[in-house]
């Protein structure tokens, strides 16, 4: 694909060089910190350097405050200027893209503009957010270098604003992804952003939906850590275009969290939430669990019900799970789900779900597609929650 901006694969060099940088750094270590050197001088407190998301990966795990991210952006900018002091052959070399050019990160949302023709925002898991003004034909980069840069969702409403949830909720059975730390805005198309909210530590957002009625309206399903409970988790809703967020759907426990919304196209204040019990430790991938389900309002998210089995018209073949909540984290189990809304009939769900299974010692890990299950949802009432 072509794009005005350098090739993701020149990025990914770059990105290269600058590890080599430090090393480099750390190898040139005789010198004095300068001020303001600010890797340096953590490597002269600690004795060695820092990485704020290793802690992640360590056992028990930490969590990551906001300020972490801010420390690591500052520590990126210390690598860098000293590196163009000491060695600026290796910042900025003779390099020419030998390819692939069909190899770049997982796009984990893309979302036109509906004021403007050709005008699309894409969104990365590992390289912030992108825009088209010609269909997709060719992409800039519109993210700052300094923001968090694993980008979980975007959407643009009505009037054209671009929102952006940082961090992304597709942590793999033994892979990681990395969190943000909230959500971000532009008015002027992706010139500028500004944060708005859910910050409070490192998370994960899912989906961003606004509602098309009223553009004061937003929810925002948040995934959460993957390693620390607890944090912004849920569904959350503005109803000042954004000015302040309140959770109106928690999880059943503090490792559960929202991952989609699907908005009725002829209702929007009928939803559906699928919800996420997933926590990742010391020998565990615990994808599963009692706080999975489907949750559904036709309130704008004042109450809820959890979806059973008995809302599923069709299953898929092998599927024997549905919409049944487990208590275990190990057995076979409900775990992830994704839900869409049939645009010609609002009444007509389509739930995809997956079923997890793990021994006690955390081997023998199985994560299974389950198909896709088809749900009617004009029965019964929401319950007060």
């Amino acid at each position: 694909m072509q794009r005005r901006s350098r090739p993701v694969a020149v990025a990914l060099v770059l990105a290269a060089l600058l590890t080599g940088a430090t090393l480099a750094a750390q190898a040139i270590g005789s010198d004095e910190p300068e001020p303001g050197d600010v890797a340096a001088l953590a490597e002269e407190e600690t004795g060695e350097g820092h990485d704020v998301f290793l802690d992640a990966r360590q056992a028990p795990g930490e969590a990551i405050a906001s300020g972490d991210l801010l420390a690591a952006a500052a520590q990126a900018d210390a690598v860098e200027a000293r590196t163009a002091r000491e060695l600026p052959g290796l910042l900025n070399p003779e390099w020419s893209l030998a390819g692939p050019s069909n190899v770049g990160g997982r796009v984990t949302d893309i979302a036109p503009d509906p004021t403007q023709a050709g005008r699309v925002f894409v969104g990365v898991s590992t390289a912030g957010v992108w825009k088209s003004e010609d269909g997709g034909v060719t992409l800039t980069n519109t993210w700052p270098n300094d923001f968090p840069q694993a980008i979980g969702a975007v959407t643009v409403d009505q009037n054209g604003t671009v929102y952006v949830g940082t961090g992304e909720v597709n942590p793999g059975g033994g892979s990681l992804s990395y969190g943000g730390d909230g959500v971000y805005r532009s008015t002027d198309h992706g010139a500028s952003w500004e944060h708005i909210g859910l910050g409070g530590g490192v998370t994960t957002i899912g989906a961003i939906r606004v509602d098309p009625t009223n553009a004061n309206r937003i929810f925002v399903a948040a995934g959460g850590s993957l390693f620390s409970p607890g944090g912004v988790r849920g569904l959350y809703r503005s109803t000042d275009g954004g000015a302040t967020f309140t959770r109106v759907l928690a999880g059943l426990n503090n490792f559960t969290g929202a991952t989609d919304i699907a908005m009725d196209p002829t209702n929007p204040n009928k939803l559906f939430v699928p919800m996420w019990d997933h926590r990742r430790e010391w020998l565990c991938r615990c994808y599963a669990g009692p706080g999975t389900g489907i949750y559904l309002t036709t309130d704008g998210g004042d109450s809820w019900t959890r979806l059973e089995n008995d809302r599923i018209t069709s299953f898929t073949p092998g599927d024997a799970i549905g919409f049944a909540s487990s208590t275990s984290t190990t057995d076979t189990a409900q775990a992830r789900m994704g839900v869409a809304i049939a645009p010609n009939d609002p009444n007509r769900v389509y739930v995809t779900t997956g079923n997890w299974s793990q021994t006690n010692s955390g081997a023998a890990r199985r994560n299974a597609a389950s198909g896709a299950s088809t749900a009617r949802t004009t029965a019964a009432p929401p319950s007060r929650r």
